[in-house]
């Protein structure tokens, strides 16, 4: 027998021991000690009678069958006399087998691990657990080596990776995180379930009940499988269809027929005020950008570090990491928006230069390109700035994703109303305010998310700004100077 095949687990319970006079179980080997103490008493001061742990196996002798002595020692300090029951007895399972289900229990007084070692030729393996009840729990992944750490206060310092878990997670291991090819999955159940709500009850010692069995048993199925290790072929596919769109769109563009217009109506003052929007956008983009990229770079750096996965939302049972990115096709499915983006503004320049120079064009409706090219400009920066939020999604950094939307709405409504009515335009510094404005209420959504008060200033307001704006706008130009204080040309 190879002790790194097999795994002993001892189960221990005592009805008689009490938290002031504990039994103390040290497990001796040849190489550790294992000890703990029967009850055992959680963080928040629950209390088991019931302990089990399995052994850590010995991978010192991997290609060796060695017969190995294990010594139990068992005392107390208490003055009367103390029954317990000490069970020993090999895991069932120990080894993890590629696309084979594996069902256990755990509670937080027994941790369970398990040991998967990568086949030859598979470079990536996705680590799923599923479980029928919402029990809080750690789930992690860590180095096939002495001492594990299986302990609510211990798992987060483990040299591995690690995520809070109720009904399922996943963990994405690739065989270059762990040079001996092996790793162990860990399972602690939380004594609460203060790690995964965020609103909970905290419990205190008075209220914790002694008991040699747990509510807080989980169930937990376990399931390793094979997955793509590759990612350029999809990657490459993907810039493929964008590209082809591209020049689909440029083909399109040149045989769309141009139709001179009537009017011949000076433009100069009209094309300096459209031409701030471009200037606005690239300049507040900049400054955005700088600190988001920094900001997200060192979330990323901090979980490859740390192991601590909770620190990013993913959809861990689709992520693909590459590199030191923990989902790199959740950031790179962002390429589009930043290849169409940079297409729209090649279309636009193309446009441009065409009416530019050919004086034929210049009769007519001018056409104002400032508010097109800040379209595409916004287009890239949605793709930046969304491929930024997806490096490490958390409440945290969620405008980074929904900023530019706003913009890229307000900037579209903009260009149509300005299709229609060439001589009237809205300041840009207005305009960006506006858009400032709305990128507020929406972090204003996310302090106060769940309160019905907020939520109905909110209908109020918007309703009210809704219906003024458009008042506004329909009546620019139509309603005399003398009337009433709107303008015509000026929004």
């Amino acid at each position: 027998m190879t002790n790194s095949d097999k795994a002993i687990r001892f189960h221990f319970l005592s009805d008689d021991a009490v938290p002031d006079f504990p039994i103390l179980v040290v497990v001796k080997r040849s190489r550790s000690v294992l000890s703990w103490t029967v009850p055992y008493v959680s963080p928040d001061g629950q209390k088991y009678g019931s302990v089990s742990k399995t052994l850590c196996p010995d991978s010192s002798n991997l290609n060796a069958s060695v017969e190995e002595t294990i010594i139990v020692d068992v005392s107390t300090l208490s003055a009367i006399e103390v029954n317990f029951t000490l069970t020993g007895m090999f895991v069932d399972d120990f080894n993890l087998e590629s696309d084979t289900d594996i069902t256990f229990s755990s509670d937080p007084s027994s941790p369970q691990f398990y040991q998967y070692e990568f086949p030859e030729g598979v470079n990536m393996v996705l680590v799923r657990a599923k479980s029928p009840n919402d029990t809080c729990a750690y789930f992690s992944v860590q180095k096939a080596e002495c001492p594990i750490f299986e302990d609510v206060s211990t798992v987060r310092y483990n040299a591995g990776t690690f995520q809070t878990m109720t009904l399922q997670a996943a963990i994405t291991v690739t065989r270059d995180m762990y040079t001996s090819g092996r790793f162990y999955v860990v399972m602690v159940v939380h004594p609460n379930d203060k790690r995964c709500e965020n609103n909970y009850k905290e419990f205190t010692p008075l209220e914790a009940q002694y008991t040699g069995s747990s509510e807080r048993t989980k169930i937990v199925t376990l399931r390793v499988e094979h997955t793509l290790d590759k990612y350029w072929k999809p990657v490459l596919v993907t810039l493929v269809v964008l590209i082809v769109i591209a020049i689909l769109s440029s083909i399109i563009t040149f045989a769309v027929p141009v139709l001179i217009q009537l009017t011949r109506n000076k433009f100069v003052k009209m094309e300096k005020k459209y031409n701030t929007y471009l200037w606005d956008i690239v300049t507040v983009s900049v400054f955005y950008a700088l600190p988001v990229v920094q900001l997200v770079v060192t979330y990323q750096v901090v979980t490859n570090v740390t192991g601590n996965q909770d620190s990013c939302y993913y959809n861990f049972l689709c992520a693909k990491p590459l590199s030191w990115f923990s989902a790199f096709n959740n950031m790179f499915s962002n390429i589009g928006y930043v290849v169409l983006g940079f297409t729209f503004l090649v279309l636009v320049g193309i446009k441009h230069l065409k009416r530019v120079h050919n004086k034929r064009l210049t009769q007519g409706i001018h056409k104002h390109y400032s508010l097109l090219y800040a379209l595409g400009f916004a287009l890239i920066m949605e793709g930046v700035m969304s491929g930024s939020y997806h490096v490490c999604p958390n409440r945290a950094n969620f405008q980074f994703d929904t900023s530019y939307m706003y913009m890229i709405a307000c900037l579209g409504i903009l260009t149509m109303y300005q299709k229609r009515h060439t001589d009237i335009t809205a300041s840009a510094n207005k305009s960006f305010a506006l858009i400032i404005l709305i990128i507020f209420t929406g972090f204003l959504g996310m302090v106060f998310i769940g309160s019905l008060v907020f939520y109905i200033l909110f209908f109020i307001v918007h309703m009210l700004t809704y219906v003024g704006l458009s008042a506004f706008m329909y009546c620019s130009g139509i309603i005399k100077p003398g009337m009433n204080i709107i303008q015509e040309g000026q929004i």
